[in-house]
């Protein structure tokens, strides 16, 4: 699905999203650059071939260059291993986590948890990935005619990672499930997500001009994005109310 000149939607599960691919795939984009192209988040690894359909019909595929990850859950980076063999792409991922994909163990990303739950298949079995790429605050991926830049925004987990890039209609903000284009922020119930640290971070966001907000989950919105991480900063600066939770 093409959203902006250079942004696809190439994957989005039913589950809280789009319903294009796999039910549990988090939102998955393309962005396209000049020199190779670069997707954000890989989505669980339950048929990654449907993602990869659309990446080929998107002229992309060969082209693809990095898959960078906005955080270590499951349902973000479980594809990781499937686009890295295919196309022998960079793989990246936040330097505090990069450890977990690699190891690849269930109970590093939750999956013997989550399977316990009845979230999950009893039969499927995440696969962990090589990080070529421990991704720090500041680090930025050159497209040729672009840049991306990583913002390291701790809150919803730990080693949670946004992507600001100037692209062909504007400023766009990859957010993962930290920052929700309804105004919500990701914080859960479990260890490693913390309100203090949305607090401390949540001053990165202000005065960026962000045009498109590009969400791990639920829908996107491509206009006057900034006013939305504006509000939830004034909310999250007060003592009393919180932002709405997207959980």
């Amino acid at each position: 699905m093409q959203v902006l000149s250079d942004v696809y939607l190439v994957g989005s599960g039913s589950h809280m999203g789009m319903g294009l691919t796999q039910k549990h795939d988090c939102n998955v984009y393309l962005l396209k650059g000049q020199t190779g192209d670069l997707l954000i988040d890989s989505g669980l690894g339950i048929k990654p071939e449907l993602i990869d359909d659309k990446l080929l019909a998107a002229g992309s595929g060969p082209r693809l260059k990095y898959v960078l990850h906005t955080h270590a859950h499951k349902d973000h980076c479980g594809g990781a291993c499937y686009f890295r063999r295919k196309y022998g792409c960079q793989v990246g991922l936040s330097e505090l986590t990069a450890h977990l994909l690699e190891e690849g163990t269930e109970e590093a990303v939750g999956m013997a948890e989550a399977k316990a739950r009845g979230d999950y298949d009893p039969d499927y079995t995440f696969t962990g990935c090589e990080v070529d790429l421990k991704l720090k605050d500041g680090d930025e991926f050159d497209l040729g005619n672009k840049t991306l830049k990583c913002i390291s925004f701790q809150g919803h987990s730990p080693g949670s990672t946004l992507f600001l890039v100037r692209g062909a209609e504007g400023c766009y903000l990859f957010s993962g499930d930290s920052l929700f284009s309804g105004g919500q922020i990701g914080l859960l119930n479990k260890p490693g997500s913390s309100l203090d640290a949305y607090r401390e971070n949540i001053g990165k966001t202000h005065g960026i001009g962000v045009d498109a907000l590009f969400p791990g989950h639920l829908h996107f919105c491509l206009t006057h994005a900034q006013d939305i991480l504006d509000k939830i900063a004034e909310t999250l600066q007060k003592d009393v109310k919180l932002p709405p939770n997207f959980i």
